[in-house]
This record gives structure tokens, C-alpha cells and sequence, in this order.
């Protein structure tokens, strides 16, 4: 009885949050009743498909997902809401440190590091090329999504030229 008043409490919870666009905590409240949703499929977990494309960054997702099963439980999605971003602070950085920061940066992610994906980067501006499998076409959407969020988030990265393709 217990489980099923938790699994009812969790989806009602997660359906409250359905019209919340990705927000800090202050403006979580203000967001309410914007027609943006973050469980798309109304499953009553949010993937990390949904969570790219809520504009959440996928470390706050990875950070959020405790159970670390790919998907945010009601709870789980209340705690990525509320955390704050700082903001970016301008950081000069060589190309060549860049190239292997996000180099670095990308073998590190869980769900890139089997991808060859190569890095180049001129005045900032990191181009990301290469082919992912099709074999899961969802997680290939992710991973080219993932990879552009994760050499984002590099410093010294001005820009992103995503050039990854699906494998035809």
C-alpha cells in the first residue's frame, strides 16, 4: 500500500512540474504554468532526451540522477530545478589547451566515452566532427546533443560547431 501511495505521490508531483520549464529555484514558481514541458512523454520520469531538450545541462542532470538509471524521478528532477548555474565568467585560454580540455572533457562523460569524436578549435571556436552509430537513434540524438553541452561548458569555449552526423 505503502509503494503505491509513493508511486502516486511521486507522478503527481512530476505532473505539477510537467508545465515548469528548467528554472532556478526563484523562478521555478514564475515558470508554472508555461506550456514547455520536460516529461514529454508524460511517462512520470524525465530522460535525459527530455532533459537536453529542456536546455538543462547534462551535468545537472548526471548530478541530479542519484539512482543513476538515466531517468530523474519526481524527486530527483525537484533537486536538478533548484540548483543554480553560476554564471560564466570570460576565460582566455589557448586553442591548444582548449581542443584538449574538451577533449578531456568529452572521454569523461559516460555516454561519450566509446565515441571517436575529433576537436578542433581556432579562436575559441571548437568544431566537433565525426560519426555516431544509428543503431539507437535516440541515443545517438543524445550523444551529438551531450557532446555540443559538454564542449560548451569547457572554458575557453566561445562557440560550438557541432559537425557530428548519425551514421547513414
Amino acid at each position: 500500500m505503502m509503494y503505491y501511495l509513493y508511486k502516486i505521490a511521486s507522478v503527481t508531483m512530476l505532473l505539477l512540474m510537467v508545465n515548469t520549464q528548467y528554472a532556478s529555484a526563484d523562478d521555478r514558481s514564475a515558470a508554472v504554468g508555461s506550456s514547455y514541458k520536460i516529461d514529454i512523454n508524460a511517462d512520470g520520469k524525465v530522460s535525459v532526451q527530455e532533459a537536453l531538450a529542456a536546455a538543462m545541462p547534462i551535468k545537472v542532470f548526471e548530478n541530479a540522477d542519484a539512482d543513476h538509471n538515466g531517468y530523474l524521478n519526481s524527486i530527483e528532477l525537484s533537486n536538478a530545478l533548484s540548483i543554480k548555474q553560476p554564471p560564466a565568467a570570460p576565460i582566455i585560454v589557448n586553442d591548444n589547451a582548449v581542443t584538449v580540455m574538451v577533449k578531456t572533457a568529452l572521454l569523461q562523460n559516460p555516454i561519450l566515452k566509446d565515441l571517436t569524436i575529433h576537436v578542433e578549435t581556432e579562436n575559441g571556436i571548437v568544431q566537433l566532427t565525426g560519426v555516431v552509430s544509428n543503431q539507437h537513434l535516440a541515443l545517438a540524438t543524445a550523444q551529438i546533443a551531450t557532446a555540443g553541452q559538454v564542449a560548451a561548458g569547457v572554458a575557453g569555449v566561445q562557440h560550438v560547431v557541432n559537425s557530428l552526423t548519425v551514421q547513414s
